[in-house]
């Protein structure tokens, strides 16, 4: 029962992550500006807005699995990411096919723009940066309160 719970919650925090990033992923792409838009280069903006926007919506799945999760978190948030990027790459296909992973890899970052690879490479790291500052605030805490 313990491991139909880690697959169910990972399942469930992957289909979250997915709806939270692709959200902030549209706000960026409708160019409602979160602070003043650059002029130089709009693509590095673009890029730093999409970012932002992935790595709060990281935030989520990382402090649950870090929370409810702890013995098994890295196989728990190397899941998410896994199922968020099937989702992903079947956003115009059924969302079971797991040829979504491979979809979402080949028109992100082997025919995509620099836009793309950023959306790619936060979606993949976020969650893991998060998880790693989440740990390290926890080794800080029970040494300084120890």
């Amino acid at each position: 029962m313990t491991y139909l719970r880690f697959i169910l919650l990972s399942l469930c925090l992957a289909i979250c992550y997915y709806a939270l990033a692709i959200s902030t992923i549209g706000i960026a792409t409708g160019n409602q500006a979160w602070w003043e838009q650059w002029q130089d280069d709009g693509a590095f903006y673009h890029i730093a807005q999409n970012v932002i926007g992935v790595a709060v919506a990281a935030f989520v799945p990382a402090f649950l699995v870090n929370s409810y999760e702890k013995s098994k978190k890295w196989l728990s948030i190397s899941i998410i990411i896994a199922f968020s990027m099937v989702l992903h790459g079947n956003v115009n296909y059924p969302p079971w096919e797991l040829e979504g992973l491979i979809r979402f890899f080949n028109e992100s970052v082997l025919n995509g723009d620099a836009v793309s690879q950023g959306i790619f490479a936060a979606i993949l790291l976020m969650p893991l940066v998060w998880l790693t500052i989440l740990k390290r605030f926890e080794q800080t805490e029970h040494n300084i309160f120890s």
